[in-house]
């Protein structure tokens, strides 16, 4: 048998535990290098092929009416062989019923002994068939729910690419596409006439661009305008972009997180001491986590000035008394320069 053969005999077939363990790593390994590489080996390919046997496999093992029938059946030569046995001895017993009373026990009492016994052999039987069936059905389950997961791994990825392929093709076929989401990405939403204009591209091709790929764009008509903004797909296709165009380095990378998250403390100890919220300014954001993070700041700003407002009364009031003064002061040396139609004779 080819190993190509063996593997899908592996999938789909009965196999012992060792071989499946083989058969999950090396499919681990397939997906995890297509996540790596982009490129599917053989062994990745027959997992293709064979999605319907597979599927239709898993639902099997998780069809308990299934799994109470195999144990059903697994049990039903045991116990007719159990029956034969100890019909056979009650046969005997009802024979000798006639030298009853040479006997230690009477008939019935030898019919409940046998009855008893039978009961406990077949429930023997049944325990150890349910236990060796059922261990047999988890391990089944969780060797088709790690295949499972890898599928859904692949899946994922494929998916991915495919839409990756498409964000790459329209934007080859519609250059200006970047700088409209550009321009959206700064903003919630825009109204037509001001994304034209933002964008230095005439109403007919940028009505064009938003119509035929309007998937990627939320368009509402409100009012006499048409509000417009980058709908959940068209922030996606817009971070590919960006993933695209900017290549940090480690170090960049790091020098960048660095400095963000020094501005953060940095703001949120200068409203702590102030009790005023600070303007806070991060750098290579995208706008909706930039924005997501202000919002927490403003939250956390507000929520501890609210807490402390007694400390902080005093402090603003000396802070505006200081501000008066220095405006008076201001006020009081300022001099005046004299234009020259304040000399004009009237």
């Amino acid at each position: 048998m080819k190993k190509s053969e063996f593997w899908k005999k592996s999938y789909i077939d009965e196999r012992d535990e060792q071989e499946k363990e083989t058969f999950l790593r090396e499919l681990g390994n397939s997906v995890h290098n297509y996540i790596k590489t982009g490129v599917k080996n053989r062994q990745l390919e027959d997992l293709i092929e064979l999605e319907a046997e597979f599927n239709q496999k898993y639902e099997e093992r998780f069809d308990t009416r299934k799994i109470a029938e195999q144990i059903s059946e697994f049990s039903k030569e045991s116990l007719i062989g159990i029956v034969e046995k100890y019909k056979e001895k009650m046969e005997r017993a009802a024979i000798s019923e006639g030298n009853a009373e040479d006997r230690a026990y009477s008939v019935d009492t030898i019919y409940r002994m046998q009855l008893g016994e039978a009961s406990d052999e077949i429930y023997e039987i049944v325990v150890e068939k349910m236990s060796d069936n059922l261990n047999t059905v988890i391990r089944d389950m969780a060797y088709l729910s790690h295949m499972n997961m890898l599928y859904e791994l692949y899946e994922r990825e494929e998916q991915l690419r495919r839409e990756e392929e498409e964000y790459d093709r329209i934007s080859q076929k519609y250059q200006k596409i970047a700088d409209i989401m550009k321009n959206l990405s700064q903003k919630r939403r825009m109204q037509l006439e001001q994304l034209q204009e933002q964008t230095d591209i005439s109403q007919k091709e940028l009505e064009k661009i938003l119509n035929r790929n309007s998937k990627y764009f939320n368009m509402r008509q409100k009012l006499e305008s048409i509000q417009i903004s980058l709908s959940p797909s068209g922030k996606k296709f817009y971070e590919h972009m960006m993933d695209s165009q900017e290549k940090f380095s480690r170090e960049a990378a790091n020098q960048l997180i660095y400095k963000n998250c020094d501005r953060l403390m940095e703001a949120l100890e200068n409203s702590y001491v102030g009790g005023l919220e600070y303007e806070l300014k991060l750098e290579n954001l995208s706008s909706d986590r930039e924005r997501a993070l202000q919002s927490k700041y403003h939250e956390i700003t507000q929520r501890f000035i609210s807490d402390n407002e007694d400390m902080y009364m005093p402090l603003k009031y000396a802070m505006r008394k200081e501000k008066e003064r220095v405006y008076k002061n201001n006020e009081k040396n300022r001099i005046t320069i004299p234009r020259e139609w304040d000399y004009e004779v009237r």
